[in-house]
């Protein structure tokens, strides 16, 4: 479910994506991502916000 949400979430939005992977799964800080992707902190947070909601609406979906 986690991998077809991650997917779905590519496809809508592919820097928040990428937040999601470099931040949960490769363990970085958000003001490293931050530095790494040339966005402001703010902006980035606001993707993770975007992100663990989209993921988690397509995780209930994909089980109900």
């Amino acid at each position: 479910a986690l991998d077809r949400a991650l997917t779905t979430l590519e496809q809508i939005d592919a820097r928040a994506a990428r937040v999601v992977h470099l931040h949960f799964f490769a363990g970085m800080s958000f003001p490293a991502i931050a530095q790494l992707e040339n966005l402001n902190e703010r902006t980035l947070k606001r993707d993770w916000q975007a992100a663990r909601a989209l993921l988690a609406a397509e995780m209930r979906a994909g089980g109900a």
